[in-house]
């Protein structure tokens, strides 16, 4: 199977504030696999992406970015603020979190 193409960056080094996440929902794309989908504001807490984030413990870079425990503080409610690279995709206009490469976590209190 063909990857996806990435959409390009937008900004390599954005704050990015992780606000929340779903439950694990069942994969179309990656058969036999789950996903989540991610809460996230770019700049501001209070500024949503456009577009959509997901993760899945089979995606390049879960364990190294820390995932488990980020998804893990994201499912008790508290918010996480990163420096992170952001993505655009020019055709639907929407501007969204590359979850592939996070950096800097922290707790927000």
């Amino acid at each position: 199977m063909a990857k996806r193409k990435k959409d390009p960056v937008y900004d390599p080094s954005a704050r990015v504030y992780l606000t929340g996440i779903s439950g694990e929902r069942m994969s179309a794309s990656n058969p036999g696999s789950k996903y989540r989908e991610l809460s996230v504001s770019i700049s501001t807490i209070d500024n949503p992406q456009s577009g959509r984030s997901f993760i899945d413990s089979r995606m390049e870079n879960y364990d190294q970015v820390g995932w488990p425990a980020i998804t893990h503080i994201l499912g008790e409610g508290h918010i996480l603020t990163a420096q992170g690279v952001v993505r655009k995709n020019y055709e639907r206009d929407e501007i969204y979190l590359d979850a592939d490469e996070l950096h800097d976590l922290e707790l927000v209190d």
